[in-house]
């Protein structure tokens, strides 16, 4: 800074408003390029007079965007935008409906020091806030605006009925499979006692098969005593 320059802030705005073809209704949005004074010592402005209260002034405006960054970064749930009239105007693309980016210019000289660290600081403050940005919408024809809300409903309503559909599909479907899990219980149920009437006629059947294995080996028995008996006998005839 010297006896000519003077320290300030700059911000210039640009509008811009798009709108489909053949529709009145418009999307309104805003680009804001902020110029911020940089954060200089009183000590090594060397000025006075009325340049040293602007400077001042300037200084305290800083600060000020300093604490709201600060505030907005660890959502507190009061944030002084009045505290200044720069973070009156800057209200909008801080803490508003808006995507903010922040570039930062620090000067390498070892004297510069604090103040480079302060910069890097509100850099870093700056780059935590997030904010919710939505679409400005202006509706400008109520007509238009309205047959779209009623395309809109119908669409809705249309796969609303679609849903409604498949959900009795899926219902029918699910009775149908019950219908067969009861009649697979049913025969399965009818299976297991068949199952158990043929496991007692097979302990039935296995238990006759051991009498007549008994029968007959008594029978060979028998008939063993029968041979020696009719050996004997034809001896004596003979």
């Amino acid at each position: 800074m010297n006896h000519t320059s003077s320290r300030s802030h700059c911000i210039f705005k640009i509008n811009v408003r798009s709108r489909q073809e053949g529709s009145k209704n418009e999307i309104v949005s805003s680009i804001n390029l902020i110029d911020l004074a940089g954060s200089e010592g009183v000590a090594k402005s060397d000025i006075n007079g009325q340049r040293l209260k602007e400077g001042a002034n300037i200084n305290k405006s800083l600060l000020s965007v300093y604490n709201v960054i600060t505030k907005l970064n660890n959502k507190a749930d009061f944030v002084c935008f009045r505290e200044s009239k720069l973070t009156r105007i800057l209200q909008p693309y801080l803490g508003g409906n808006s995507l903010t980016a922040i570039i930062c210019n620090i000067h390498p000289l070892e004297s510069n020091y604090n103040e480079s660290v302060s910069t890097l600081r509100f850099a870093m403050c700056a780059g935590g806030v997030k904010n919710n940005v939505k679409i400005n919408f202006q509706p400008k024809d109520n007509g238009k605006l309205l047959e779209e809300m009623e395309l809109e409903v119908d669409q809705a309503v249309t796969a609303l009925k679609m849903v409604e559909e498949k959900k009795n599909g899926y219902s029918l479907k699910i009775s149908a499979m019950q219908d067969d899990i009861e009649m697979n219980i049913k025969f399965s149920e009818a299976n297991k006692e068949n199952i158990m009437g043929l496991t007692q006629k097979i302990s039935t059947l296995k238990q006759e098969c051991e009498n007549k294995a008994i029968q007959l080996e008594k029978a060979k028995e028998d008939r063993e005593k029968l041979s020696g008996v009719v050996v004997m006998y034809e001896e004596k005839f003979q």
